[in-house]
C-alpha cells in the first residue's frame, strides 16, 4: 500500500518535502525585512512574509508550551513585537556562519534564548 502512494505522488508530480529550514535560508529570507523595515522601502512580499511567519510561529509556540505548563526556551516579552527577534535572531545567524547549515529553529531557539532568558 505503502508503495503504490510513493508511486503515486511521484506519477502526479507532488512535491514531498522533508527537510528543515536551515540558519542560512532562514538569513536570506529575513536579511532584506532587517535591512528596510522602517526605512520606507518595499520588501519581497515572500521572503519578508516567511520570515515573519516563521519567527512568529517560533513566538507562538513558546506561548504554547508556557500556557501549557511546559518551560519555553526563552520569554520573549510581550511588550516587544516580532520585528525585534528577527533582529536577534538575524545579528544571531551572522555572528556564527559556521552554524548556518543547522536548522533554523535551533538557531532561533539559541539566539532567543540568550537575548530574553526566562527568570528563575
Amino acid at each position: 500500500m505503502l508503495k503504490r502512494l510513493a508511486a503515486a505522488l511521484l506519477l502526479t508530480g507532488v512535491p514531498c518535502y522533508g527537510h528543515a529550514v536551515t540558519g542560512q535560508q532562514l538569513l536570506n529570507y529575513c536579511t532584506e525585512f532587517v535591512s528596510k523595515w522602517g526605512t520606507g522601502g518595499s520588501l519581497d512580499g515572500l521572503d519578508t512574509g516567511f520570515c515573519i511567519g516563521y519567527m512568529q510561529g517560533v513566538l507562538d509556540s513558546a506561548d504554547l508550551s508556557r500556557s501549557t505548563g511546559s518551560k519555553p526556551s526563552f520569554c520573549y516579552p510581550e511588550s516587544e513585537k516580532v520585528d525585534q527577534a528577527i533582529r536577534v535572531v538575524e545579528k544571531h545567524l551572522r555572528g556564527n556562519p559556521g552554524m548556518l547549515h543547522v536548522s533554523a529553529v535551533s538557531q532561533v531557539n539559541l539566539a532567543l534564548s540568550r537575548a530574553f532568558p526566562c527568570k528563575r
